[in-house]
């Protein structure tokens, strides 16, 4: 994983699954705004899971929404994990009563709408190898291997850090998001 480079950065492989067109619209412009590439994006559950089955090679992470049609967020949380346990879950939900739930299914993150913009961009950022809980990028720079738990033989990270986030990024924080 983590095959895409964009600015000398490394960036993730996103899979949005959202039934909102609005907030999927929304969630892929701030992926977007952090370097990352959405390699798909899916209007329900089962939808989503079609496609993950089939993704060679798979997203490093998936952006799950709660309450959809056809299949739920936590039902597409535990499926993914059953056939891969090593792509990233953001479960995103209104009600956040859900969480301990989502955890369970085998979230790696919550978020809670609305959200500000920089708390998906942290979230995004705490997947990639050798951050400091979301604080930095990583760029690669030595070529030393060391590898992120649960990562493909021969990843490899540098170790300068540097800060992906646009500045205009930056100026959006007091936006939020509502369901």
């Amino acid at each position: 994983m983590f095959t895409h480079w964009s600015c000398g950065l490394m960036s993730l492989r996103i899979v949005i699954v959202e039934d909102e067109d609005c907030i999927r619209s929304l969630f892929r412009e701030i992926c977007e705004i952090g370097g990352h590439e959405v390699v798909h994006e899916a209007k329900n559950g089962k939808e989503a899971m079609e496609k993950l089955r089939s993704m060679k090679p798979p997203p490093d992470a998936v952006i799950v929404d709660h309450r959809m049609p056809l299949k739920d967020g936590l039902t597409v949380t535990q499926e993914l994990k059953a056939l891969n346990a090593g792509i990233d879950v953001i479960f995103a939900s209104a009600d956040a009563k859900i969480r301990a739930q989502a955890m369970q299914a085998g979230a790696n993150s919550f978020i809670t709408k609305p959200f500000r913009v920089n708390q998906l961009l942290r979230a995004l950022k705490r997947i990639l190898p050798d951050t400091e809980n979301g604080d930095a990028a990583v760029e690669f720079l030595d070529g030393s291997p060391r590898k992120r738990a649960g990562s493909a033989e021969g990843d490899v990270a540098g170790k300068r850090k540097v800060d992906p986030i646009p500045r205009r990024a930056l100026s959006q924080d007091r936006s939020t998001l509502a369901e």
